[in-house]
């Protein structure tokens, strides 16, 4: 397949949000969405199924339709209707696409108004695992980084957007005990790979980094804003030990750290490899419901190797560095 950044990819305007990778694909045009905040978010791009598997398409000619679209990567408190529409389909597929509510008080309940122009739609919402949805984890679970080994370090990985932390997000940061290591979810994979290698522990309000911590071994300490991080835990079949502050405000979400440091509320998994392989094979049997229903010839997981990471790094400074100048 050859793949090129989409044309719906532009530096102004909420299309700028939601980009298309689009591919061809056995003479159709295969388009992945997923959400690209002007800040770059390492746990959204990284969400998106293209990333591990290799898809093979059906000519237009054999399948009656010649344009596909994959949703997947991020939340979607719409379940994705506006950002898919902004790609021209004839099949929609949703994989692993959340909600994230954000009420006044409490996190609320969330929406079963799932789009009726989907072929299938994958959530990774357990909530939302109604008759019309299947519950699909988000598929970054299927990449090598929750195969990295816990370390002994105390983390503390931050949303670098500031609407989630607010604008002083840096200065939350520097107030973090000296020998813990700190970054945000708008490092480059490199970078997160190399700290993330570091933690044993680790507290965030990112759902991706909490998502990989806990699959990959380690305690975590999630500070949450809205249905998203509860959404996680109910996933996980966790409690829902979420330490709150409001969305968007820095001296919140420092109190919050203190809190999570001082009363040391971490969350763990009692079987991790165990639920991370159920939670790839769902993954895969999800691709094989697609191949089964005519959407694809076939979908094979891809295996993680330096060079799809390079290609990644590459992909991503386009998007950021060229792109959005």
């Amino acid at each position: 397949m050859t793949d090129e950044l989409g044309a719906s990819m532009s530096s102004e305007g909420i299309q700028a949000q939601f980009p298309a990778i689009s591919m061809h694909c056995g003479g159709a045009t295969l388009s992945f969405v997923h959400a690209w905040p002007s800040t770059f978010n390492i746990g959204d791009y990284l969400s998106s199924p293209r990333h591990y598997f290799d898809f093979k398409c059906h000519s237009p000619s054999e399948s009656g339709f010649s344009r596909i679209l994959i949703l997947g990567g991020g939340a979607f408190n719409d379940f994705g209707a506006y950002a898919s529409s902004l790609v021209e389909s004839d099949r929609k597929v949703a994989w692993g696409v959340g909600q994230s509510i954000q009420p006044l008080n409490g996190f609320g309940e969330l929406s079963s108004s799932i789009p009726t122009d989907f072929s299938f739609f994958g959530s990774r919402d357990r909530a939302l695992a109604v008759s019309n949805s299947t519950l699909v984890p988000c598929a970054s679970v299927m990449g090598d980084i929750v195969d990295i080994l816990p370390g002994t370090a105390l983390g503390v990985f931050l949303n670098q957007n500031p609407a989630a932390s607010g604008q002083a997000v840096l200065d939350v940061l520097s107030t973090i005990e000296p020998n813990a290591i700190v970054g945000t979810n708008s490092m480059s994979e490199p970078e997160f790979r190399s700290k993330f290698a570091l933690t044993g522990k680790i507290v965030t309000n990112s759902y991706h980094v909490a998502y990989w911590g806990l699959l990959s071994g380690r305690q975590v300490g999630l500070i949450g804003y809205s249905s998203k991080f509860t959404s996680l835990f109910d996933l996980l079949e966790l409690p829902a030990d979420v330490t709150h502050y409001q969305r968007g405000d820095a001296a919140g979400l420092s109190g919050a750290i203190k809190r999570v440091l001082n009363g040391e509320l971490f969350s763990c998994l009692a079987s991790p490899t165990e639920t991370k392989l159920a939670f790839r094979q769902t993954n895969i049997s999800y691709a094989e419901r697609l191949v089964a229903a005519g959407l694809f010839r076939e979908i094979d997981p891809l295996d993680q190797s330096n060079i799809h990471r390079r290609r990644r790094e590459l992909e991503v400074w386009r998007a950021y560095s060229l792109v959005r100048r």
